[in-house]
C-alpha cells in the first residue's frame, strides 16, 4: 500500500552496504533500459569490470538489452567468487510497480527486464505495491515474498519501537 514506507525501507537497506540500487521515482527511472544501465554501471564499478564490459568507459551497443544485463550479473558473480567469496550481491529496486510496463512480462521476463533466475549468491530486493503479481510469476524458486500489512500488530509494534528509538534522547 502507499505510505507503508517501502522507499524508506529501501534507503535504509542501502545505507552502509555496497548494494546496487535503483529508484523508479527518480527522473527517467521508470524506463527498463535506464534501470538496467543504472544497475549495470554500479555493478561494473563495484566489481571492477570496466575493462571487459565497457568500451572506453562507455556502454557497448546492445547494453540496453536484458540478456546483456543478465550476462553482466553472472560476470559480477564470478568476479565476486574470485575476490570475495561468500559476499552477497544485492540489487535493491524501489517502485517495481511504477516501472514502465511496455514489454514487461510479455516474454516471461520481469518488470525492468530483471532476470528471472539469478546466479548463486545474487539477490533482488524489490519494493512494490500490489498489482505486479502478474509479472512476478516468472520468478524461479527459491523466492521469498514478504507482504507488509500496514495495520498488522507486528508492523505497528515495529513502527512504535522505531519511533521510540529515534526520539529517545539517550540513544
Amino acid at each position: 500500500e502507499a505510505g507503508v514506507g517501502k522507499t524508506s525501507l529501501a534507503v535504509h537497506l542501502i545505507r552502509g552496504h555496497p548494494w546496487q540500487h535503483h529508484f523508479t521515482r527518480l527522473p527517467g527511472g521508470r524506463s527498463a533500459q535506464a534501470a538496467r544501465r543504472n544497475l549495470a554501471a554500479q555493478l561494473i564499478d563495484c566489481w571492477d569490470l570496466a575493462g571487459e564490459w565497457t568500451c572506453g568507459g562507455a556502454f557497448p551497443a546492445g547494453a540496453d538489452r536484458p540478456d546483456w544485463f543478465g550476462d553482466l550479473l553472472r560476470a559480477a558473480a564470478r568476479r565476486r567468487d574470485q575476490r570475495r567469496p561468500g559476499t552477497p550481491i544485492v540489487l535493491v529496486v524501489d517502485g517495481l510497480d511504477e516501472a514502465d510496463t511496455e514489454g514487461a512480462g510479455a516474454d516471461g521476463g520481469l518488470p525492468l527486464g530483471l532476470p528471472v533466475s539469478l546466479p548463486h549468491g545474487v539477490f533482488v530486493i524489490a519494493m512494490t505495491r500490489f498489482g505486479v503479481e502478474w509479472a512476478l510469476h516468472a520468478v524461479r524458486n527459491p523466492a521469498l515474498w514478504l507482504t507488509i500489512d500496514v495495520d498488522s500488530t507486528e508492523n505497528l509494534a515495529d513502527m512504535q519501537r522505531y519511533i521510540e528509538h529515534v526520539t529517545d534522547p539517550g540513544t
